[in-house]
């Protein structure tokens, strides 16, 4: 009977250790889009583009045991710089196949930068971003080269909201 106990109280404070353990936290499986970032940066710096990553998400912060906002605008691109030329650039990354999944205010930072002559894109593969640049920057009309990288970004997507019924 005694030994029946202690077996109870070693596993009683085996458990209170395992529990005040950290767990691990974080992802186990591959980022795709993360490794689409950096292997299209890689490409990019090899072309002298000057462009950096970007992440806007909130971050945990112990003192506080909240969540914290970024400082970044809401729907900043993942990867921004400048062309050789010194023209800015605006790159918006997403897993291939998914290029539908931007965010509204993604799109609304991206026409924002169109607007103001930049060249700003949502791709999902690395060659789509060099392709996309020499043809906008070949086109001699500006508001052409506007209309063009406003085309290539994905349809929006309509929501309930967006509909407008008829009787």
């Amino acid at each position: 009977m005694d030994n029946d106990r202690k077996n109870r109280v070693k596993k009683a404070i085996e458990g209170f250790y395992k529990r005040q353990e950290p767990r691990a936290t974080g992802r186990k499986n591959n980022d795709p889009e993360a490794q689409l970032v950096k292997a299209i940066i890689s490409h990019l710096t090899a072309l002298k583009w000057n462009v950096q990553w970007y992440e806007s998400k909130a971050v945990y912060n112990p003192k506080a045991q909240r969540y914290m906002s970024s400082q970044m605008k809401p729907g900043h691109s993942d990867i921004a710089g400048s062309t050789p030329e010194g023209i800015s650039c605006y790159i918006e990354v997403k897993d291939k196949g998914k290029r539908s999944t931007l965010r509204d205010n993604q799109r609304a930072f991206l026409e924002e930068k169109i607007r103001s002559n930049c060249f700003a894109v949502c791709v999902d593969y690395i060659g789509s971003v060099e392709a996309l640049y020499f043809t906008w920057k070949n086109m001699k009309n500006r508001n052409f080269a506007q209309s063009f990288l406003l085309r290539e970004l994905p349809i929006k997507k309509e929501t309930v909201d967006d509909l407008t019924f008829w009787d």
